[in-house]
């Protein structure tokens, strides 16, 4: 098992809060989207696929938040051992969280299935 310093955990939680943050921001968006184009879909078999890939966005947003979560109480722990001793912290090794990179890296391959989905859909709506 690898191991890291503090300062590169919590960099690593940043930049993953970050994209995370991001993420959510787009799946906002393309539900603005999404609902413009329902106005134009007469057909039941388009309605149904809507219906899929408003359920995919729903699911995005609350994988989003439970890592969101997840990572947060991970900076939390980190600070925990900083305040119980500042120096040992900062020379300190820690176990690689490579359970949350796999999450993460797991969360990007869906998140781009399910963006390339949704703009595939995007545009068998602009051809009808």
């Amino acid at each position: 098992m690898s191991t890291s310093n503090i300062n590169t955990l919590h960099l690593y939680h940043l930049k993953w809060m970050e994209e995370l943050t991001f993420f959510k921001e787009q799946v906002n968006r393309y539900e603005a989207r999404l609902e413009k184009l329902a106005k134009r879909i007469k057909s039941s078999r388009m309605k149904a696929r809507l219906e899929q890939i408003q359920n995919k966005f729903i699911v995005q947003k609350e994988v989003i938040d439970q890592l969101y979560h997840d990572i947060k109480i991970q900076e939390h722990e980190l600070a925990e051992e900083v305040g119980k001793n500042p120096q040992r912290a900062t020379k300190r090794l820690f176990r690689h969280q490579s359970e949350m990179g796999n999450r993460m890296y797991r969360f990007n391959k869906l998140y781009r299935d399910m963006k390339k989905d949704f703009l595939s859909f995007c545009l068998n709506i602009k051809r009808a």
